[in-house]
């Protein structure tokens, strides 16, 4: 439960402070927690940026009591506390983009095959956009994962540098 609240918040960039009053109320709630075997879990996933973000999120947000070998292991962890510090920046701005988010969840991730996964699913996964974009048959829907590659070119390159007739 704990390596998903971590993951949660990371995905969406801890945008909520909620979020991260929820792990440091579940770290509170939870005196006895195995931090070895969730160590090792994140490990196992390749998540252990998204692990440290989070317990330097509760930790200097909010104070929350940790291990000392933990807070130890913190200070080596320099990729997860500058992740906290543009944390810190997005939610204190108000001020989110759509490609800072994208950045954020690429930063974070820690393996090479995650990163590669993330962005095909960001560019050949189809949204709500593409249906809007071009209209097809039910029969021909899988044809959008095509098209989604061109509707994003169209959006960042504008109108003027591609067309779809």
């Amino acid at each position: 439960m704990f390596l998903f609240l971590c993951f949660h918040g990371s995905k969406h960039c801890w945008q909520s402070l909620r979020w991260i009053c929820d792990v440091a109320e579940f770290i509170q709630a939870h005196p006895n927690l195995d931090w070895q075997k969730i160590e090792t879990q994140a490990t196992e996933l390749k998540s252990q940026t998204m692990l440290w973000l989070t317990l330097f999120l509760v930790s200097d947000l909010l104070a929350t009591p940790l291990p000392n070998d933990l807070l130890l292991k913190m200070q080596t962890k320099h990729r997860a506390y500058l992740l906290a510090q543009k944390v810190y920046e997005l939610i204190f701005s108000r001020n989110f983009t759509q490609g800072e988010d994208y950045l954020f969840i690429f930063r974070i991730t820690d393996s090479w095959q995650g990163k590669y996964l993330f962005v095909t699913s960001l560019l050949f996964t189809p949204t709500g956009k593409e249906w809007k974009f071009f209209k097809l048959p039910n029969s021909l829907t899988f044809l959008y994962y095509f098209i989604r590659p061109f509707r994003l070119i169209k959006e960042y390159l504008g109108a003027s540098h591609f067309s779809v007739k």
